[in-house]
């Protein structure tokens, strides 16, 4: 608890729980099998675990961070530390900021708004649904789709995507945000530490886009492409990170 943790808990090469700070409680983890867990399943083969995930002991979410216990080399358990995340929530919504993260899967959580937490950014397919029920991940949330502000079919396998308009952030904050237009440009407004901008392309395979940003600290840009429930529409995820720009401008082919 002085950690601000939610708990801390040790577990065996199978996944089971020797030992967690919250063993009086009545949903504490004691014995419990974790092993379909990603964190520990990284952890155990010496990898650094990192997950976001709803408890389904406890039915509480947080930020799971695991290690491998080693012992001349060989690993014989893994530690393991959930966080709470609602402090940055709620922070953001003292300084009245409109924000969320969404993780690898496209889902919020976090958010400035409770009612867009665990819903979906992009759409899911019902393969994608069906994985991450089986997961547990997020336990039995339907994760529905975010429905963006403005959505508009510009041709075939191309489409005007806004869910944040005019945004302005406050520095050290993540948000996300998408813009795209016919000419294959994305522009916007932005005062953050990372930004994820997403935009639909057409079918054919799209050149590195570049980015021209105003302003200072622009470290990095990430390029990954990947395709929503349309077969038919390619979604470009461009990730600038450490930055802090007063205006931005993505153009490419």
């Amino acid at each position: 608890r002085r950690s601000g943790s939610r708990a801390i808990y040790v577990m065996d090469t199978t996944g089971r729980v020797l030992a967690t700070s919250n063993w009086r409680d009545s949903d504490s983890y004691q014995g419990e099998d974790l092993s379909f867990r990603a964190y520990f399943k990284d952890a155990v083969r010496g990898l650094p675990g990192r997950f976001y995930g709803i408890g389904t002991t406890t039915g509480e979410s947080g930020y799971y961070l695991a290690h491998g216990l080693e012992d001349k080399g060989r690993i014989i358990g893994v530690a393991v530390i959930k966080v709470r995340l609602e402090a940055l929530e709620e922070r953001w919504q003292r300084a009245r900021l409109e924000a969320f993260v969404s993780d690898e899967n496209g889902i919020i959580i976090l958010s400035s708004d409770p009612a867009r937490r665990l819903k979906s950014v992009r759409p899911l397919t019902p393969q994608d649904k069906e994985r991450l029920a089986r997961s547990l991940q997020y336990y039995w949330w339907p994760l529905n789709e975010l429905v963006p502000l403005e959505r508009e079919t510009l041709s075939e396998g191309y489409e005007n995507w806004i869910e944040l308009q005019d945004f302005d952030l406050s520095a050290n904050q993540t948000a996300s945000a998408t813009s795209t237009s016919s000419g294959g440009a994305t522009s916007g407004r932005a005062y953050m530490s990372d930004m994820l901008v997403r935009k639909a392309v057409d079918n054919a395979t799209p050149k590195l886009h570049e980015a021209c940003c105003s302003g200072k600290h622009f470290k990095q840009v990430s390029v990954h492409v990947f395709r929503a429930g349309d077969p038919k529409v390619k979604y470009l995820e461009i990730k600038l990170e450490e930055v802090i720009i007063s205006s931005f401008t993505l153009t490419g082919n």
